[in-house]
């Protein structure tokens, strides 16, 4: 007779048994309790990243927590620079260093793979085929520009190169980073900024150029999620008001009404216009939400978020069927239906002249005319 733990570990339907999910869920949530960084540190990874998110995140303001998908791609990552540091320690067995720590007046970094020999450092990195023709990125660049100025120079030179594994393939994609002293500096520019601001004790501006919606601050996922920086509420909600004369504001406010128009005319051929709407509406609605409103003005336009609360009916057809007349007997077949979001954008001055104008008269013909 099974003992009570051989039957939880044999079979499937015991309740608490693990699974692979739960097991990798587990490992993701260890993972997110345990982190390597110190907060307070300016990272040298950083330098090609938005310098505020690093003001923000040693000012010690509040963070988004990151999500388990977020975790899972940083395993992920780990898993393939794993992968490839094999390479390496097979043809160089006992002769590769792996995670060299990068010392600077700011802060520390850490090169992931340092062969030995040939004095030459492996900055690994994944990818996917719809990616690759924007390799290499220029944060990956900056950050190893950073690496040769601060530790492969000073201790007697050697070569660097980024090297993406194609997701899809499992091709190696090699790009050779050349030390440049004068960029270097500029690198180094960067990074003064940030720790002036943090000595300061207030975080650097939003950068110029950049949106709510966008790229470094907000994103759809792969898995069709729209994503933000863990620090978005601080650089588009604090303080928002439903009437605002913020450029940013009105800047996303008028490329929603712009795009709505263009959704309407080819909806049908519309489902990449649709991600910059709902990207843009997103957006938008966490400053509603900030503000506790469903209207933000900005720059003469006015966006409105509609909220229908959902309601029940019923199945009449079913209930025919079953031979069923009065409502009270109905009920069995009642079904919930979600409540629906509805936006508009409006023209105010459009607006104000539409309800100044004087109502027509009906031009209803009279009978027998």
């Amino acid at each position: 007779m099974a003992t009570a733990e051989a039957q939880v570990l044999e079979d499937p339907s015991v309740p608490g048994r693990p699974d692979s999910r739960k097991l990798y869920e587990t490992r993701l949530r260890r993972r997110q309790a345990t982190s390597k960084f110190d907060i307070h540190e300016i990272r040298l990874s950083e330098v090609g990243h938005c310098l505020r998110a690093a003001t923000l995140r040693i000012l010690e303001y509040e963070a988004d927590p990151t999500s388990l998908r977020q975790e899972s791609i940083f395993q992920k990552g780990d898993e393939e620079e794993d992968h490839i540091a094999t390479w390496w320690e097979d043809e160089y067995p006992g002769q590769i260093d792996r995670q060299v720590e990068v010392h600077s007046p700011f802060g520390t970094g850490h090169m992931d793979i340092w062969c030995i020999p040939l004095r030459h450092y492996v900055e690994a990195k994944s990818t996917t085929l719809k990616s690759v023709p924007y390799l290499p990125i220029k944060d990956h660049v900056d950050q190893v520009q950073l690496y040769h100025h601060y530790w492969i120079q000073p201790t007697g030179g050697g070569t660097a190169e980024i090297v993406y594994r194609v997701k899809e393939s499992g091709e190696p994609l090699v790009f050779p980073v050349v030390y440049d002293a004068a960029y270097a500096q500029e690198l180094v520019a960067r990074l003064e900024r940030v720790r002036g601001a943090v000595e300061f004790g207030v975080p650097l501006p939003v950068p110029r150029g950049v949106y709510m919606d966008q790229f470094p601050c907000g994103w759809w996922s792969d898995a069709g999620e729209f994503t933000t920086c863990a620090f978005w509420k601080h650089c588009w909600v604090a303080g928002a008001p439903d009437t605002t004369s913020d450029p940013a504001i009105i800047d996303a406010v008028a490329r929603l009404k712009r795009v709505e128009e263009l959704h309407d005319r080819v909806e049908a051929r519309g489902k990449r216009v649709a991600r910059v709407r709902d990207a843009l509406r997103a957006a938008l609605g966490r400053i509603m939400d900030a503000c506790g409103s469903g209207v933000v003005r900005a720059g003469g336009l006015e966006a409105v978020r509609l909220t229908a609360n959902g309601w029940t009916d019923y199945n009449g057809r079913a209930a025919i069927e079953a031979g069923v007349v009065t409502k009270a007997a109905m009920e069995p077949f009642a079904r919930e239906r979600l409540g629906r979001v509805t936006w508009k954008v409006r023209d105010l001055a459009e607006l104000a002249v539409k309800k100044r104008a004087p109502k027509q008269p009906s031009q209803k013909k009279k009978k027998g005319a």
